[in-house]
């Protein structure tokens, strides 16, 4: 059929996006293009064509660093300090993925902490709560970019109202109640005066039907909705930025905070040193 386009018929482009996406991914993760450099030139040299035993082992450890690299996340330099890092982990039986996720705040030459990067666990909350925070503003944001009416406040009175050409809806109800809604069918009985649910204006009724009884107005909607769903979906994109860093932010707090629980236990049990001292102090009089 000439009037549609299967998604199969577009499957050399999804191919050649997902293909990037990883070759992407792997450059971020190694910190190096050495993978990329060797998937090409294994097009034209195999590793059995190195006749060279030192440079065969050379690219050997080269690839074997990259996986470690691609594997824990840890940017170590030299294979010599992969192993150290591999035998440290095995003696201290510490998983080598909370070290990579912890990033800076160890050490690889050392071994050991970076006492001034570990953040404090009672500031772990906070990016939890921002994550929470930007997680219903996403949400909020999709219901906008899907909804085919136009949120808008009344100058007059400051309701801010969803409005389509017959039906307006408040944006932000209050807690624990149904949307309220007023339809255009409340304009076609001019001797009364009804009343609004709760959460609107009285004197919304009035403006809602002056704007209801202009003849551009759906004009204007059908030119806005869609500047509405565009700002919301570029929003979403923004917001999703700030959502996934929030998200990397709390794995590597969390992961530095245990894995400094984990080597410096001495510093989670202070409180019980000193009353063993105090104890040792006492009977040490007695």
């Amino acid at each position: 059929m000439d009037w549609i386009t299967t998604v199969a018929g577009n499957a050399s482009l999804i191919s050649a996006i997902i293909a990037i996406t990883a070759g992407a991914l792997v450059v971020w993760r190694t910190g190096s293009i050495h993978p990329i450099n060797t998937r090409l030139l294994r097009l034209f040299i195999s590793r059995d064509e190195v006749e060279d035993a030192v440079i065969r082992q050379s690219l050997a450890d080269q690839a074997a660093l990259s996986s470690f690299r691609m594997t824990h996340g840890i940017k170590v330099e030299t294979i010599s300090d992969a192993r150290k890092l591999a035998n440290f982990g095995n003696e201290k039986n510490i998983s080598l993925h909370l070290v990579g996720r912890a990033g800076d705040t160890f050490d690889v030459s050392t071994l050991s902490m970076v006492q001034t990067k570990v953040p404090s666990k009672w500031m772990l909350p906070i990016p939890m709560v921002l994550t929470l925070a930007v997680w219903v503003l996403i949400c909020g944001l999709g219901l906008l970019a899907a909804s085919d009416n136009l949120l808008v406040s009344l100058k007059k009175t400051d309701t801010w109202i969803f409005i389509s050409d017959s039906q307006a809806s408040l944006a932000f109800p209050p807690f624990f109640s149904e949307r309220a809604q007023v339809s255009i069918d409340s304009c076609k009985r001019a001797s009364e005066s009804p009343s609004l649910p709760e959460g609107f204006n009285q004197r919304d009724s009035e403006i809602l039907c002056k704007v209801w009884s202009d003849p551009l107005l759906k004009t204007y909607l059908e030119s806005e909705v869609p500047k509405q769903r565009r700002a919301a979906i570029v929003a979403i994109a923004f917001l999703g930025i700030a959502f996934l860093f929030l998200v990397a932010t709390i794995r590597h707090w969390a992961a530095a905070i245990r894995l400094n629980r984990l080597l410096v236990p001495g510093k989670a049990s202070r409180p019980t040193k000193r009353l063993r001292r105090i104890g040792l102090k006492k009977s040490s009089k007695n």
